[in-house]
């Protein structure tokens, strides 16, 4: 983010998960409240403190293929410009790569 810009913790910070053949996830999107994410209140106004690493629970499902894959999705959010007085609702996409390996750890 910009210099300035804050995450409104209202309407929710939400991120959105792509179907994955490899992974499975709990639910298909999460929100700051699911994700524990700590709001911080600063003159009457609250944001999100995005300077922490979100962590979203998954695993790996049995038939995952071996190799390299994407997994995809959208962060929805409210950010505020408080110094030029300005907000907006915006969708921003996101992909990470990982690899799946056929060992079997017990």
């Amino acid at each position: 983010l910009r210099e300035g810009i804050t995450i409104s913790p209202v309407p929710h910070f939400t991120i959105e998960l792509d179907p994955s053949d490899e992974l499975a996830f709990p639910k298909d999107f999460f929100t700051n409240s699911d994700l524990e994410m700590v709001i911080i209140e600063e003159e009457g106004r609250q944001y999100l403190d995005v300077s922490e690493t979100v962590s979203i629970p998954f695993t790996v499902k049995p038939e995952a293929r071996r190799g390299s894959h994407r997994i995809q999705g959208r962060i929805r959010y409210f950010g505020c410009f408080l110094d030029e007085g300005w907000c907006l609702k915006d969708t921003t996409t996101f992909s990470a790569s990982f690899y799946t390996s056929n060992r079997l750890i017990k």
